[in-house]
């Protein structure tokens, strides 16, 4: 299957190719006045997207993938694992499942759009454990028509913690505890992670004074005292200096398979999520 990931952040888009393509890493930056605001639906005629800014090239690489993801961003979103019965999937499909989000969003504080991406199941307990996402609908409609080319084929969404959550994954031994730190200009997205388990992922936010302390703080509340909790660093390195010096983490590298296809990109950090993504 030919995949390609898209993640919008401040100013900027990062896109993955991946699967049956040959793997590729493009960024593209915009403006403010480029990004549609909540009320440009109302507009007559078309409305400016991400590909007319982009590169010819990256529309013919929309044309030609069999899926295309956005990163539903943690800023917006809520984040959480969730256990569901297996039994109860079995019987009543995607129905218990759209139940089960409304359980955890009731309609009454607003309408999300939200999703499950399975972790794992435990035959024992008989249960399935899911990465719960929701995002506000007027938000991500917005951001859906920003990257929608064919409206015949409006990109489908995965949580931006999904795709770190594999990376992470991939870029570990698998054991202890693990976090990936996405930076943005205003605060970072994080994913922890224990024995390739995912425990809790949010966006904390903050300058260079309080940021550093806040993501060592959550991170080492699921760390034991004993071990060192591995961190791996990526999003925009631009705000590299908002971590400080990292003494209290094991310092983990990219995984090397991405490092090789991501050829002469300057800065693979800021196209980890969508490496993650195009792993599902």
């Amino acid at each position: 299957m030919r995949k390609l990931a898209i993640d919008i952040k401040d100013g900027y888009a990062a896109l993955a190719a991946g699967g049956d393509f040959e793997a590729e890493y493009i960024k593209i930056d915009f403006g403010e006045t480029d990004f549609p605001g909540e009320d440009d639906s109302a507009r007559p005629g078309p409305t400016i997207n991400l590909f007319d800014i982009g590169q010819k090239h990256v529309l013919e690489l929309c044309r030609n993938a069999d899926r295309i993801t956005l990163a539903a961003p943690m800023r917006f979103s809520l984040v959480k694992p969730v256990k569901v019965d297996m039994a109860a999937i079995e019987l009543y499909d995607q129905e218990f499942l759209r139940w089960e989000a409304r359980q955890q969003l009731p309609d009454e504080i607003g309408e999300f759009v939200a999703g499950f991406n399975k972790l794992r199941v435990d035959q024992k307990r008989g249960q399935i454990k899911y990465l719960f996402y929701a995002v506000p609908r007027d938000f991500i409609e917005v951001l859906l028509g920003f990257v929608t080319f064919d409206q015949n084929r409006r990109p489908v969404l995965e949580s931006e913690a999904t795709g770190l959550y594999n990376i992470l994954n991939l870029a570990t031994d698998g054991t202890g505890v693990n976090a990936a730190v996405s930076l943005e200009h205003d605060g970072a997205s994080v994913v922890i992670v224990r024995d390739q388990d995912f425990l809790a992922g949010r966006f904390i936010g903050g300058g260079r004074a309080i940021l550093a302390d806040e993501i060592m703080y959550y991170i080492h509340g699921f760390a034991s005292e004993e071990s060192e909790p591995g961190l791996l660093i990526c999003g925009d390195s631009a705000y590299l200096d908002q971590l400080g010096k990292v003494s209290w983490a094991r310092i983990l590298d990219l995984p090397g398979s991405m490092a090789k296809s991501a050829g002469e990109v300057t800065d693979r950090r800021a196209f980890a999520a969508v490496a993650g993504l195009n792993l599902i």
